[in-house]
């Protein structure tokens, strides 16, 4: 699904100085302006890109290379991670399990096993905080477009009304 370039509505004078729409697009403009905002904040990458120039004196041909600022795509989904880790996952899981049926045996053995758990818990929370704060700036930008898309919809569904 293509989204369009500005999804920003314009109005007319008229339009802006009716009484019953004044609110609706004040909140779409409000709206559009926290969704600039929000994709201002998505990280960025330079991508290199060729520019070619033909010098009118010499006739010969330049390249220059130029640099763009595009969005950076987000990171790839768990579930990507999730398939290629799972027999790393499935190798610890069968550790744990023989450990976990031999260490009623010995006090030592249990209490490093509850110490290894706990440490790979820790691990696994700094991950996923770490992940989440990488993710934010995307989740914020697809959050103000939606609110953007609703605030859109219901302006155009006043001026239908009207």
């Amino acid at each position: 699904m293509s989204r369009p370039k500005n999804p920003r509505l314009q109005f007319t004078d008229a339009e802006r100085g009716d009484p019953r729409l004044k609110e609706h697009i004040r909140r779409a403009d409000k709206a559009a302006d926290q969704a600039d905002a929000a994709r201002k904040k998505v990280p960025k990458k330079k991508k290199p890109v060729k520019q070619r120039t033909v010098d009118p004196a010499t006739g010969k041909a330049k390249t220059r290379l130029r640099f763009e600022e595009v969005d950076k795509p987000a990171p790839v989904s768990k579930l990507t991670h999730a398939v290629q880790a799972a027999p790393v996952h499935a190798a610890a899981g069968t550790v744990h399990r023989k450990i976990s049926e031999t260490e009623h045996d010995n006090v030592g053995v249990e209490s490093a096993h509850r110490l290894e758990e706990s440490a790979e818990g820790g691990a696994r929370l700094a991950a996923h905080s770490c992940r989440s704060q990488k993710l934010r700036p995307y989740r914020e930008a697809a959050k103000a477009e939606r609110k953007l898309e609703q605030a859109n919809v219901n302006v155009l569904y006043q001026k239908h009304i009207r």
